[in-house]
């Protein structure tokens, strides 16, 4: 195994500028997915299409918030502007290309379009509602030192003071607890002490909206934010400061169901491929060495591989998606497979994508 992920894909590590109140919770998930992306680096893994739609729907409803959206007609526009928008980055990136249109690929497009055209309307019904100039729309807030930034999508000013508001397109609640999911809570609480730094005072209120049209109140002390937001400021010097001493990007990692099930970064995390165990709690993923490779009657291929301790067969695998399947291929990673009801069989899926291990020597 060791020799394999060696060959890993490379991705550098940079000091990080700043870290977004939305983004902090998944720091103390794992430290290496948040420095890769916060250094903006190219995803390795699709970024799933209803995910795709939750960045479309929260440009609209950014859009409805400034009052943009006036009746249908105005929202299809916007739709139509957000939808092209998104659909012309993920052509750009060559893990997503086929996942265009997302008409076909996202689930649920339509009812996920309804749901933010209702919730649209009721931006509009309660602007209607609202005393002119007491209502600020995607305002950005930045700590003194610009460590700490990000945008808020809404703060209203009522007769007690300032109410601040985040849009949520997917599930505010937590499944199991049936709380504000932590991460959300985090995140508001944050940008409550980010508005207290730049501002002098404290909002009063701090809420959160669901694609459902509801409403839920984050309740806050101000020394929990306050501690919040220096923790953040602490996390990214003390990192910034091991990035430059050169600790290495394994060191950063923190392999877990829960940290890896939803990083783009797996192909590249060394740490991830030797700690993780074969189960249904970790990504279906499979690496190691291509011992057969075949065409099938399909047009489609199948590959037998040695990963060391197991042995994989992977079936239905488009050279279209895969192109290095026309190659000659020796080893080989595959993330996101669809496990068969036969042990160490897997199948090609909607997200599915690999990658063609290279030896330091073939990469120059």
């Amino acid at each position: 195994m060791s020799n394999l992920v060696d060959k890993l894909v490379y991705l550098p590590l940079n000091p990080i500028k700043r870290i977004s109140p939305s983004r902090f919770s998944q720091f103390q998930l794992c430290y290496l997915r948040e420095i890769w992306t916060l250094n903006h680096q190219v995803s390795l893994l699709p970024c799933h299409p209803y995910a795709r739609l939750g960045t479309i729907s929260h440009a609209v409803l950014e859009a409805a918030a400034k009052g943009a959206v006036k009746d249908r007609s105005s929202f299809e526009k916007l739709w139509a502007e957000a939808s092209k928008k998104v659909q012309e980055d993920m052509l750009q990136n060559k893990v997503e290309q086929h996942l265009v249109p997302l008409e076909i690929h996202a689930f649920n497009y339509e009812v996920k379009k309804i749901l933010c055209f209702k919730m649209a309307e009721k931006i509009l019904e309660s602007h209607g509602t609202e005393a002119a100039g007491k209502i600020s729309t995607e305002r950005w807030f930045e700590s003194a030192d610009g460590r700490i930034g990000g945008k808020i999508d809404l703060i209203l000013t009522h007769y007690d003071g300032i109410e601040i508001l985040d849009y949520k397109t997917g599930n505010v609640l937590d499944s199991q607890s049936g709380s504000v999911k932590d991460e959300y809570d985090v995140q508001m609480k944050i940008y409550a002490g980010l508005y207290r730094e730049v501002k002098g005072y404290w909002p009063v209120k701090l809420s959160l909206i669901g694609i459902d049209g509801k409403k839920y109140c984050v309740s806050f002390s101000k020394e929990e934010c306050a501690t919040l937001l220096e923790k953040a400021r602490k996390t990214i010097y003390e990192t910034n400061e091991l990035i430059k001493a050169g600790i290495k990007s394994e060191d950063f990692a923190n392999p877990s169901p829960a940290a890896c099930k939803h990083c783009s970064y797996r192909p590249a995390c060394r740490k991830y491929w030797l700690s993780r165990e074969c189960s249904d709690k970790w990504p279906c993923d499979v690496i190691g060495e291509v011992k057969g490779k075949s065409l099938l009657g399909n047009g489609f291929f199948k590959l037998e591989i040695d990963g060391g301790a197991r042995k994989y067969v992977i079936r239905g695998l488009s050279a279209k998606r895969h192109k290095f399947l026309n190659e000659d291929t020796n080893d080989v990673l595959f993330c996101d497979l669809g496990q068969e009801p036969l042990e160490g069989y897997y199948t090609e899926q909607l997200l599915t994508t690999g990658y063609l291990l290279k030896n330091d020597k073939e990469k120059a």
